[in-house]
């Protein structure tokens, strides 16, 4: 009987937008950026202590074009040009197949931009950004 590695691929992951599985998505990435600023005292030329500022969360996601879906607008993910006022926060989530943990966690993101590329003898392949409220990882969940 073989035992199973510890180490999370790709393969063994689901991205969930919305709350249903997003089966067009190839790859995802995401950046937690804890910003920190060194604060001086007067007369000082080296700090006395780092504090944090802000956090923000941003990430992008690489999914392939299927044809009449509507794209992102037509799946709910984003609103259309004549519509961004009326663009609702979405929720994405990266699951573990396997153990079934939550690998990332964000409720509130909005889509930032998206980006496609056709190739003349390949797929359409496209990625679109994200930006949230905040995240929690699998320790958090």
């Amino acid at each position: 009987m073989g035992s199973q590695s510890k180490t999370v691929v790709g393969a063994g992951l689901k991205i969930y937008i919305n709350n249903r599985p997003f089966g067009i998505g190839t790859a995802i990435e995401w950046v937690s950026n804890n910003s920190k600023e060194e604060v001086f005292g007067v007369d000082q030329l080296t700090p006395f202590e780092i504090e944090p500022t802000r956090n923000s969360i941003s990430g992008s996601i690489e999914c392939t074009k299927v044809r009449n879906d509507g794209g992102l607008e037509g799946r709910g993910i984003t609103a259309s040009d004549t519509n961004t006022l009326l663009e609702k926060y979405i929720s994405i989530y990266v699951v573990d197949r396997l153990s079934g943990a939550v690998i990332f966690k964000c409720q509130n993101a909005l889509v930032t931009n998206q980006k496609w590329r056709v190739d003349g003898r390949g797929m359409v392949k496209g990625s679109f950004g994200f930006s949230g409220l905040n995240w929690t990882g699998e320790s958090e969940v």
